[in-house]
C-alpha cells in the first residue's frame, strides 16, 4: 500500500503565512499614511499663519518707511486734496460723488479736527477729507480705510504726527488690519452714525457707536460735531452705574474746500482756516 501525501499543506502554510505578513505590512503602511496625513493637517496651518505673518512684517517694514513729512497747510492740501494721483504717484484717485450733494459736500475740501475746551484727543489737529472715499449716494454710506488697504488704495487721506516710537508702531499696525470708518448718513444728510471697522469687519454699535452731526452754523457740512459712546451696552446693569451719554470727542471743521469758476478749480479758505495752526505744529505725515 501507498502512503497518501498531501503536498498541498506547506503550500497552504506559506500562503497563510505571506498573507499574514502582506496584511501586517498593509497595517504599516496605512498607519504611516494615517501619521503623514495628520502632521500634515497639524503643520499646514501652523504654515499659513507662519506665511502670513511673514507677509504682514515684510509690509510692516516697508510701510515704515513709505510715508512722508509735510510742513505746510498747502502741502497738505495738495498732497491730501488736490492731487489726483495718491502720495506714491502710482494710483489715479477717483472722487467720491460726495461734492454732488450739496448738504455735505463740504466734506471733500480739507477737514481739520479742532479741539474742544477742556477735551483731549489723540488725532486733535490732524487733517482729512472724505473727497477719495467709497461713496454710495443711493444708500447714504460712506467708507474710507483711514491710513490706506494694503494694496495702497485710500492712502494720503488722513495725516498723523510722527511723535516717537509708539506712532511709529501703532500707525503702521492699524494700516495692516485696515482700520476703517463706514458713515451711514441721514436721510436729510445731517447725522451720520460712524461704525470702527478692521479687515472689512465693523464693530457693533452697541460696543463702540461714534457719531457726528451738522453744528447750527454748518453750511454744506462745514462743521460737524464727534461725539463717542464706549461700551454702551454697560448701561442695561443699573449696579455697574455706567454712562452711556455720548461724549464730545471734537469739532470737524472745513479749512478749505475746492471751488471752480469760469471753468477753473480753485481753493477757497473759510471762516475755520485761522484755527489750524501749521507753526505750532511739528510736522504731518501721510501713507503712500
Amino acid at each position: 500500500m501507498f502512503q497518501q501525501t498531501n503536498n498541498l499543506t506547506p503550500t497552504r502554510r506559506l500562503s497563510g503565512l505571506g498573507t499574514r505578513r502582506g496584511s501586517q505590512s498593509s497595517l504599516r503602511e496605512q498607519h504611516a499614511a494615517a501619521k503623514n496625513l495628520l502632521l500634515l493637517l497639524i503643520l499646514q496651518p501652523i504654515w499659513i499663519i507662519l506665511d502670513r505673518l511673514i507677509t504682514l512684517y515684510k509690509q510692516f517694514v516697508s510701510f515704515r518707511i513709505s510715508s512722508f513729512t509735510t510742513k505746510t497747510e498747502m502741502e497738505l492740501l495738495e498732497a491730501i486734496v488736490l492731487d489726483e494721483y495718491s502720495p506714491d504717484g502710482r494710483r489715479k484717485r477717483t472722487p467720491s460723488g460726495m461734492e454732488t450733494v450739496e448738504e455735505i459736500q463740504n466734506l471733500t475740501g480739507l477737514l481739520h479736527q479742532n479741539d474742544i475746551e477742556g477735551i483731549e484727543h489723540s488725532t486733535e489737529g490732524t487733517v482729512c477729507t472724505l473727497k477719495w472715499c467709497d461713496f454710495d449716494k443711493e444708500t447714504r454710506v460712506a467708507e474710507m480705510v483711514v491710513y490706506g488697504r494694503n494694496g495702497g488704495k485710500h492712502t494720503g487721506q488722513w495725516s498723523f504726527y510722527d511723535d516717537g516710537n509708539w506712532t511709529r508702531f501703532v500707525i503702521p499696525l492699524l494700516r495692516l488690519f485696515e482700520y476703517s470708518y463706514r458713515f451711514n448718513f441721514s436721510e436729510d444728510w445731517q447725522r451720520a452714525e460712524i461704525e470702527i471697522g478692521f479687515l472689512g469687519w465693523y464693530v457693533p454699535r452697541w460696543l463702540m457707536a461714534f457719531d457726528m452731526e451738522q453744528t447750527p452754523e454748518s453750511v454744506n457740512g462745514s462743521q460737524w460735531l464727534r461725539t463717542n459712546v464706549i461700551f454702551a451696552f454697560l448701561s442695561r446693569w443699573p449696579i455697574l452705574n455706567w454712562d452711556s451719554t455720548p461724549k464730545r470727542a471734537y469739532i470737524l471743521e472745513t479749512i478749505y474746500c475746492e471751488e471752480e469758476k469760469n471753468g477753473i478749480r480753485g481753493v477757497k479758505t473759510t471762516k475755520y482756516t485761522d484755527d489750524f495752526k501749521t507753526a505750532e505744529k511739528k510736522g504731518m505725515r501721510l501713507t503712500k
